[in-house]
């Protein structure tokens, strides 16, 4: 070898040395890293720089992760901190070394500043010569688990995938290849907007166990070729790694197959390719396809023949084609559009009338085959004659998606209304899937496809997921101006107010309410039965918040306007009606309220079957009725027969096990039975735990009751941890004036008066 040769390999090796990454795959460091020792964990509360450990959130390979916060006292900061197992070496001189080139690595890094792409905020070396880096904190859900969450349509994976790809485009500008593009390394934010972990530093972290220090950063299943080969990562390393992503999360979308889309096939092959002179050059090209292919415009991939073109064209311009450009083609173009509208028109009605008459076939065959005859004798149920339905959506109109996602969004609304959340769900799923995968359907619709869906997912306390689906449902109301839509809008707001009071905000409850009133009363008046249905939320969300005569006077408001707008009979009537009483009782009014609540219960009792959640509710009512009017055997009998339904209920319905529970608690202390009172009170507190339908409704006051059990017990030292769990659901729930919290003030007396007694009487 010649003294030149030499001089250009070194130069070679200094040069892939100083690259940033560079220093981490050198023939220098990567015996210190291949097979280097782990130190033990660190601890929590453990310094790094400025940041103390506060939570393990990760580990991999040869790194930790965790949560951390800033101790200056000049602003508060949290950040994801990444400690690297690898210590430095004994040797000085490389010890030295990599201490200069892991600064350098971390300036280079921080200049990444871009919307997608996590930012590196700090990095050092400890004194126990542990390296770490501080980056920024993403309060997000990784990609794969947001796309199956939201069902995501392949267009909407599509743009997730732009915003990655822009993040990652820019990044290339900047110098820097990410090498490990992975699900896991992109987190989405509850708005939609994503962030890209760890770029730029996958060759400092190893997340495998392979034996060679140059596969150490990759990821086997997302890896390109070349890199699983161990040879240099470039910017086709990562639109490799982009395709294998997109691949993946399109494969998560509802009712899609890469066979019936071929344009993404061709998108997906090129930027997959086995070389990587077969690839899109950069990022900016794939995205490019993909701009191309969301917008209906011929992708580069696909020969550009006419017939292509003049499909891309056919789905952009799908109500009219232009022909030519002179005045005698204008003329044609006018009648082509006249004559397509009314064979548009003449097709539509053909299908409306296919449908209605898709739809009565379904009916008729769904109750022919639930009629008794059918069923050798057995009269059927009405579970029986939806879960017939749903056996012949799947069986009858396969063909049909159109038609069995509305048939879908029936049958689930009719199990919510039955209080059969876990029956409802899976048929809401479907019928959100096939809404978002039909362009034809209108928004309003979807829409509310996705209120219910949302409604039912908040019941089952997933706030979060509830939260999206609602907010996407408002989304697409937002620039819709019909009066369905209007008032679908209004209601969905009632929805979003009652998931600000399961989370204990019901002060941004009554101000959502208050808006969404007003807004109802705007664009509909004031004696719309919409404005009434939100006036009653809203009157009992002031009851509760402890602002009782102001809740009475918004609740009897929208009583007047239902009895006007929907007769007296009406259920929502008879509903609002119930509610009203109720309040008039809990204030004291019994000669105005016992009346009707004792019209409104008789009316539920004689509608109502007598083995359902609904009766046992109806009848604990009227036990609390009853109590307040000092009719106490009677109530007993009630809450007694209450008790024997609730005591079969599933789990599902702890929230009438706990209302019929606490009832009877009530029920005891008045009969002077506090002893018997106490076993009732512990099955109520069991049932009413975090997680549980019931503890949504509890405002104090449960935790309220069991202490005043154990105080009419005498046991004042054990009721003070149940007063302390009151007070605090009090002061996150309600206002101090509320009744519920002076008496928990009477309580805290009442046991200062017996222990001065109990003090007193030992004194002597």
């Amino acid at each position: 070898m010649t003294p030149q040769s030499k001089l250009e390999q070194t130069t070679d090796a200094i040069s892939d040395f100083l690259r940033s990454g560079g220093a981490w795959n050198s023939p220098l460091l990567k015996p210190l890293l291949h097979g280097a020792p782990k130190l033990a964990d660190v601890q929590i509360g453990e310094l790094f720089g400025p940041f103390r450990l506060l939570q393990r959130i990760g580990q991999g390979g040869m790194a930790q992760v965790f949560c951390a916060e800033r101790i200056s006292d000049d602003f508060h900061q949290q950040v994801a901190l990444k400690i690297l197992h690898i210590p430095l070496a004994d040797d000085p001189f490389i010890a030295a070394q990599t201490a200069i080139l892991f600064r350098r690595e971390r300036q280079i890094l921080a200049r990444l500043e871009h919307a997608g792409i996590a930012r590196l905020i700090d990095g050092g070396l400890n004194p126990q010569g542990r390296q770490w880096l501080a980056m920024e904190f993403i309060d997000g859900t990784p990609i794969d688990v947001y796309v199956r969450m939201q069902l995501a349509t392949p267009h909407a994976i599509c743009q997730l995938m732009l915003q990655a790809g822009n993040a990652i485009e820019y990044a290339h500008s900047r110098l820097a290849v990410h090498r490990d593009i992975k699900p896991s390394n992109i987190l989405v934010k509850p708005d939609g907007t994503l962030k890209i972990l760890d770029f730029g530093i996958a060759s400092l972290l190893d997340d495998s166990v392979e034996d060679d220090p140059a596969l150490s950063a990759l990821t086997r299943h997302f890896a390109s070729p070349e890199q699983l080969r161990g040879e240099a990562s470039t910017v086709q390393s990562d639109v490799y790694q982009l395709g294998v992503l997109m691949a993946e999360l399109l494969t998560l979308s509802p009712n899609w197959k890469l066979e019936n889309d071929p344009e993404i096939a061709a998108i997906l092959r090129r930027a997959c390719a086995e070389s990587s002179c077969e690839r899109y050059p950069n990022v900016a090209c794939f995205n490019a396809d993909l701009r191309c292919w969301q917008a209906h415009q011929p992708i580069s991939v696909r020969q550009a023949s006419w017939r292509y073109r003049a499909w891309c064209l056919l789905r952009r311009q799908r109500v009219a084609v232009t022909v030519g450009a002179v005045a005698a083609v204008l003329l044609i173009a006018a009648i082509s559009m006249f004559v397509w509208q009314l064979v548009h028109a003449r097709q539509r009605a053909e299908q409306q009338a296919i449908r209605a008459e898709s739809v009565s076939n379904f009916l008729v065959q769904v109750f022919n085959a639930a009629s008794p005859f059918v069923a050798k004798g057995q009269t059927p149920t009405v579970n029986d004659v939806l879960q017939a339905g749903v056996e012949r959506l799947d069986k009858d109109l396969a063909q049909a998606p159109e038609i069995r996602g509305d048939l879908y969004m029936v049958i689930g609304r009719v199990h919510v209304t039955l209080s059969q959340l876990d029956q409802a769900r899976p048929l809401l799923e479907r019928s959100v899937a096939l809404g978002r995968a039909d362009t034809t359907l209108a928004p309003e619709k979807l829409a509310a496809r996705l209120r219910m869906l949302g409604v039912v997912l908040q019941s089952d306390f997933q706030t979060q997921a509830a939260t999206m689906l609602l907010v996407e449902a408002e989304q697409l109301l937002l620039p819709l101006k019909s009066a369905a839509a209007q008032k679908e809008l209004i209601g969905l707001r009632r929805n979003l107010a009652l998931l600000k009071y399961d989370a204990g905000d019901l002060v941004g409850a009554i101000a959502l309410q208050r808006a969404s009133v007003a807004d109802a009363i705007a664009r509909f008046g004031p004696g719309d039965a919409l404005v009434a249905r939100g006036k009653a939320n809203l009157a009992q969300f002031l009851a509760n918040y402890g602002k009782h005569s102001e809740g009475l006077s918004v609740m009897k408001d929208a009583l007047e306007t239902l009895e006007h707008t929907l007769g007296a009979s009406h259920p929502d009537t008879m509903a609002i009606r119930s509610a009203y009483a109720s309040m008039l009782v809990e204030g004291g009014d019994l000669s105005a309220g016992a009346p009707l609540m004792e019209s409104s219960i008789a009316n539920a009792l004689a509608v109502t079957p007598k083995t359902s959640p609904m009766y046992a509710l109806q009848l604990a009512s009227r036990g609390y009725l009853r109590r307040e009017q000092g009719r106490l055997p009677e109530a007993q009998t009630d809450l007694e027969a209450a008790y024997q339904i609730a005591r079969a209920l599933p789990p599902a319905d702890d929230f009438v096990s706990v209302t019929v529970l606490s009832e009877l608690v009530e029920l005891r202390l008045a009969q002077g039975q506090a002893q018997a009172a106490w076993p009732l009170a512990q099955q109520m507190l069991a049932r009413n735990q975090d997680g549980h339908h019931a503890i949504r409704a509890d405002l104090g006051q449960r935790p309220l009751l069991a202490a005043k059990v154990l105080i009419a017990l005498h046991r004042c030292a054990e009721a003070q941890a149940y007063l302390q769990q009151s007070e605090t659901l009090m002061r996150a729930r309600i206002a101090a004036s509320s009744r519920l919290y002076g008496e928990l003030l009477a309580l805290r007396e009442r046991c200062i008066g017996l222990d001065q007694k109990n003090i007193g009487s030992s004194d002597s």
